[in-house]
């Protein structure tokens, strides 16, 4: 098995890129309510889509329906739980 190695330049080009990323994109000039919002939709369309992407996740790596059933809702959950986040900001 082998792994990428990554140096410090890599580092620093990934944290510009994440800045950028969030200081000139649409994500950084909404409020944490639309924001909120958003991210519930997406766990939203998770949820509704289930099956689907759970289907596609055993397939893609093996897993039974199952697991990745609950991977998808876990999913969601976490979208969730950062939605009420955002609402707070």
């Amino acid at each position: 098995m082998s792994c990428a190695k990554g140096n410090t330049e890599d580092v620093d080009l990934a944290v510009s890129a994440a800045k950028n990323a969030l200081e000139n994109s649409a994500w950084a000039t909404i409020n944490g309510a639309q924001r909120s919002k958003i991210l519930h939709k997406y766990a939203d369309l998770l949820e509704s889509n289930a099956q689907e992407l759970a289907w596609i996740e055993g397939s893609d790596n093996g897993k039974p329906l199952s697991n990745a059933m609950m991977d998808v809702y876990t999913s969601a959950a976490i979208f969730r739980f950062n939605a009420g986040l955002a609402d707070n900001v």
